[in-house]
């Protein structure tokens, strides 16, 4: 008998009328991943081309990433999740795995024979009224840095509209990919990854007003030299999906985060700024501001011993 293959399950590309299946398959998570966000999704289907099916109720959505085609994120929101699991598997070929799988979903997953949960990433968490007060003597830096670029710029800043600020966000991207291609301290690792930031980060500007996601942009003498973007994960969680700068003006960074966050979600609890990525640089700034939580994420693969 041949093997099963996408087509046999109706497999589709991911589309804007998606969204409410993505969201009643998320809703059930208390403490989402980034990635388990529609908008995030969307964005990363330029990249990593997402395609999905309905099983049992089920979202699974898969990708192309690290040279394969992985599950991407849990298969959730509905039953029969063994099943369901094994039925994804099954096309992925011995080497399958998921990725992203949400540490509050551990327990569940790791009871399924036949499967086994390796430690994949960490995504930073922090409390919004923190990083919008930047009381206290843990935070002197970053009021410090904020401070030094209030006292040499006057900037602007102004919610994104896409047809007043697109054109410039589109021009500072541009910038920071020259600045950072021109950093004597980066090698061919990083330079990829800064090279994907770059990619997923054009992408959100030109998809921002679709996906109702909300911008900040920041107006140094009529230009715009920094820019972030962010989205609802659940009721008391948003989540910074982009944040870039021009490296030229030292404060510039501390000042937009604080401002995106008073300014557009000062109705949240928590704000996910995402994983690190492996590059010890982010790690080091993400920590900076002093996560309250870190959300770890699992690999799930094939238990060879079953």
């Amino acid at each position: 008998m041949a093997s099963a293959s996408m087509l046999d399950y109706g497999v589709k590309v991911i589309e804007l009328s998606d969204k409410p299946f993505f969201e009643r398959a998320y809703s059930s998570l208390k403490m989402p991943l980034a990635d388990q966000d529609f908008s995030m999704i969307y964005i990363w289907d330029k990249l990593i081309n997402i395609r999905w099916f309905p099983l049992n109720g089920n979202l699974c959505a898969f990708a192309d990433f690290g040279g394969s085609t992985v599950l991407w994120g849990p298969v959730i929101g509905g039953g029969k999740l063994k099943e369901t699991l094994s039925a994804c598997f099954s096309l992925l070929g011995k080497d399958g795995r998921l990725c992203y799988l949400p540490e509050e979903l551990y327990d569940e997953y790791s009871e399924l024979e036949g499967f086994k949960l390796v430690s994949q990433s960490q995504e930073y968490i922090y409390s919004v009224k923190d990083l919008v007060e930047l009381k206290g003597g843990r935070y002197g830096k970053k009021r410090n840095l904020i401070n030094h670029f209030l006292s040499n710029y006057r900037p602007m800043v102004e919610v994104f509209d896409s047809e007043r600020h697109r054109k410039g966000c589109l021009e500072l991207l541009d910038v920071w990919k020259r600045q950072k291609a021109e950093s004597s301290s980066i090698n061919k690792s990083i330079r990829f990854q800064f090279n994907t930031e770059a990619r997923l980060a054009r992408e959100t500007v030109i998809l921002a007003d679709e996906l109702g996601l909300k911008g900040l942009v920041v107006v140094i003498d009529g230009r715009i030299q920094g820019m972030t973007f962010g989205s609802l994960l659940n009721a008391d969680t948003c989540s910074v999906i982009v944040e870039k700068t021009n490296l030229m003006f030292k404060g510039l960074p501390e000042f937009i985060f604080s401002e995106f966050l008073k300014r557009c979600w000062g109705s949240c609890t928590f704000v996910n700024a995402q994983e690190d990525m492996g590059v010890e640089y982010l790690k080091s700034a993400k920590m900076s501001y002093h996560p309250v939580r870190l959300l770890k994420s699992y690999m799930v693969v094939r238990d060879e011993a079953d």
